[in-house]
């Protein structure tokens, strides 16, 4: 009987919120000022990435109970591109983000609440897929205090630098994979600028973290998160002495 309840409410939050976004649609715009329509358009990607949210934790439900498989799909990725309309890209990444978000803690609660964004979630999952659940726990104040403040593409080289100094044979097996150039004259530049660019990544989370990608209340307060003056265009993190 409780989970009937459940259902029925649920059923009918869905059906609110679709007819919210009727309404919503029924709007006329072509009235209203620029200042409005910026306040709306804050508004409006919040409530979005929210609703990624609750997407999130439903798909990592979804797939905790094989749902696709009784679907008859292939895979999860599958199931979401053949019924959420999503490309192999999006599928995968929202499949991403139900499986590892949940890893780093605080990361979820943030995401529910509209703290961060679809993109800033998807980072963070991904950094604990491609680097492991223990180093982006341990430098998990840094990573959600900058999800917070950054948009995703600065969060997304932070989490490159942590990776070049937690494993940066594997940042360059990355980055190899990623680029896979066609000569061995590109091969070997490549690889040689990604060593440097790794060396660099590791001297600044060193700088930042000291000898781990744990960082105490004491130098995160000393150190005051300088990459937020990153200036665009420079992508360096600009180091306080």
């Amino acid at each position: 009987m409780a989970e009937a309840i459940s259902g029925i409410h649920e059923t009918s939050a869905l059906g609110l919120l679709e007819q919210a976004v009727d309404c919503v649609a029924k709007l006329e715009v072509d009235q209203v000022s620029d200042g409005c329509l910026g306040d709306e358009l804050v508004r409006l990607r919040r409530s979005i990435d929210r609703l990624e949210a609750e997407f999130s934790r439903r798909l990592q439900r979804f797939e905790r109970l094989r749902g696709h498989v009784a679907d008859g799909a292939a895979s999860l990725v599958a199931w979401l591109r053949e019924n959420c309309r999503l490309s192999l890209r999006g599928a995968a990444t929202r499949a991403g983000v139900a499986r590892s978000l949940a890893s780093l803690p605080g990361a979820e609660e943030l995401f529910n609440t509209g703290a961060i964004g679809f993109r800033h979630a998807a980072v963070l999952a991904q950094a604990v897929a491609e680097i492991g659940e223990e180093p982006v726990a341990q430098a998990g104040d840094i990573l959600l205090e900058a999800a917070r403040r950054l948009d995703p593409d600065r969060l997304r080289l932070l989490t490159k630098h942590l990776r070049h100094f937690v494993d940066p044979d594997g940042a360059l097996d990355q980055t190899r994979r990623d680029y896979e150039p066609s000569s061995m004259g590109c091969a070997w530049s490549m690889g040689c600028s990604t060593r440097r660019a790794a060396h660099c990544s590791a001297l600044r989370w060193r700088r930042l973290c000291g000898p781990s990608p744990t960082i105490s209340a004491t130098q995160h307060n000393a150190v005051r998160m300088p990459w937020w003056s990153w200036p665009g265009g420079n992508y360096s993190p600009v180091i306080s002495p």
